[in-house]
């Protein structure tokens, strides 16, 4: 069986529809707007910008086995 993978931009992508994809099968990553995470408490902007480049934070919904990662590299980058 062959596995399908999809890459989903912003625009598009939220939490609710990768819980759909991977529902029907679909394996997806994507980045994602900071409005549509609100399942997952993250750092906040500016402790995650303060310091050093390429500070990152991450968290899993161990219930569908999602996970959203905010990384600072220029700018502060929300994946799911």
């Amino acid at each position: 069986m062959k596995i399908k993978r999809y890459s989903i931009e912003n625009w598009f992508n939220s939490y609710n529809m990768q819980c759909k994809l991977k529902f029907v099968g679909v394996q997806s990553i994507g980045t994602i707007c900071s409005n549509r995470i609100a399942a997952f408490v993250l750092e906040n902007y500016k402790q995650l910008k303060c310091g050093e480049s390429f500070k990152f934070d991450s968290r899993v919904d161990t219930n569908n086995n999602i996970e959203v990662t905010k990384w600072h590299d220029n700018e502060v980058v929300h994946v799911i």
